[in-house]
């Protein structure tokens, strides 16, 4: 039986993961009268290069059975190594990519923290507010037996 009150606290926290980035973009924008294109610019690009072009050499690298797989899996110091490279290169590929070509237009200070907001935004809603979602969802799975 899971305590109530590790419960509570995940869906807290998952609320806090919903709450704070959507607080932060709505006082930034009221702040600074600017556009909100940055901000879903930057959420677009996260998950494009993180969740979906991300995922491809993890599928060659980490679950296919290989000798590589089975180095990265079982070393936790070629595994950090390994995510902290592809997360860099990607998550990099896609700033590049989004200030190079979609925010050609938006050469102002502003525009970085929008897109900042927009990325570690929606960073925070799916690692940390799903992520306490889904915990919640088991515990409750595992307290009705």
């Amino acid at each position: 039986m899971i305590d109530s009150s590790i419960m509570n606290l995940m869906m807290e926290l998952a609320t806090f993961s919903f709450i704070v980035p959507l607080v932060l973009i709505i006082v930034w924008k009221l702040r600074t009268r600017k556009s909100l294109i940055p901000v879903f610019i930057g959420a677009g690009i996260f998950f494009v290069f993180a969740y979906v072009l991300e995922a491809i050499p993890h599928t060659f690298f980490l679950r296919i059975n290989s000798p590589v797989s089975t180095f990265l899996t079982g070393n936790p110091w070629a595994y950090a190594l390994y995510g902290g490279i592809m997360a860099a290169l990607f998550e990099e590929t896609g700033r590049y990519i989004a200030f190079r070509i979609f925010l050609k237009n938006h050469a102002e200070r502003e525009t970085a923290v929008s897109y900042g907001l927009g990325h570690g935004g929606i960073e925070c809603i799916i690692v940390l507010g799903l992520g306490h979602l889904q915990n919640y969802t088991y515990c409750q799975l595992i307290n009705n037996g």
